[in-house]
């Protein structure tokens, strides 16, 4: 998963599209938003699409214990899957599209925000 920031004028749902448009394989990656002008586009371009909501409840209910993307550090096998905590951060400041790798059909991902400078 890489994260990337956009700059003014860029919005970070241009870095996305922009992303899907260079890909080879757009099918082979998932956009999480709940913005329908971005979802729309991406499916367009072959992407899937889910909503935040859809994505934290997957990622509750997956049964992984691959390391966290943002850390490495292996969830505790007899805990139950857990949301890394820097990734649960993310998802829950609610500041716009974001896409990741690790859903249905995506083998990789991109994290965008809008860098607030």
């Amino acid at each position: 998963m890489a994260v990337r920031f956009a700059r003014r004028p860029q919005t970070a749902d241009d870095l996305i599209v922009a992303f899907l448009r260079k890909s080879q394989q757009p099918g082979q990656h998932a956009v999480v938003s709940n913005d329908r002008a971005l979802a729309e586009a991406a499916r367009r371009l072959g992407a899937s699409v889910l909503t935040a909501s859809r994505f934290a409840d997957q990622m509750q209910a997956a049964p992984r214990l691959h390391p966290c993307p943002m850390t490495g550090i292996r969830p505790h096998p007899t805990r139950g899957p857990r949301v890394c905590r820097p990734l649960r951060r993310l998802l829950g400041r609610q500041q716009g599209p974001r896409t990741a790798g690790g859903l249905p059909g995506a083998r990789s991902g991109l994290v965008a925000g809008t860098a607030l400078r």
